[in-house]
């Protein structure tokens, strides 16, 4: 069911209907129970490069319309796909860690900004903040009465089974 349609003649490019043709969309019903207003427009628009330049980003981002470019758009959907793969996620679980050990530093800790001037203090910031880091791990995990195995380490996997 097309949203909006208008006939031109061959010989006027398609990016001079575009905000004519987006203005004319019909609001988007949402479902029954969905809470909100039904939106007035699409929230992003699929289009090939011929809709890709400034004015008509700017025209769309008026409307609140994200331009998804189709090269652009058919790359984000391969990275998606690439993410699902096993070897990607193998790949991504080493980094988990060490993104997981920055965010704390930076939600927690203030790790990004640096609070003092000049080089010689910086790096002391952040020894700082590693050790306040790894006593704040120490005391939860002591503190915690039990312990949850969520994973074995490759120490443990070397000794003999009993």
């Amino acid at each position: 069911m097309p949203l909006a349609v208008q006939l031109t003649a061959a010989n006027v490019h398609d990016s001079k209907l575009l905000e004519p043709l987006v203005d004319a969309v019909q609001p988007i019903r949402r479902p029954m129970g969905e809470p909100g207003r039904p939106r007035k427009q699409p929230a992003k628009l699929h289009a090939d490069k011929g809709y890709d330049f400034p004015t008509k980003r700017q025209a769309l981002r008026q409307r609140g319309i994200t331009l998804r470019p189709g090269a652009k758009h058919e790359t984000m959907i391969a990275a998606r796909q690439r993410q699902d793969t096993a070897a990607f996620k193998a790949q991504y679980a080493a980094r988990a860690g060490v993104e997981g050990t920055l965010a704390q530093g930076t939600r927690v800790f203030g790790l990004r900004p640096a609070r003092y001037r000049g080089l010689p203090k910086t790096p002391l910031q952040h020894v700082l903040t590693a050790v306040s880091m790894n006593v704040v791990r120490l005391l939860a995990w002591t503190a915690s009465p039990t312990h949850h195995q969520t994973q074995t380490s490759r120490f443990t996997t070397l000794a003999p089974a009993a």
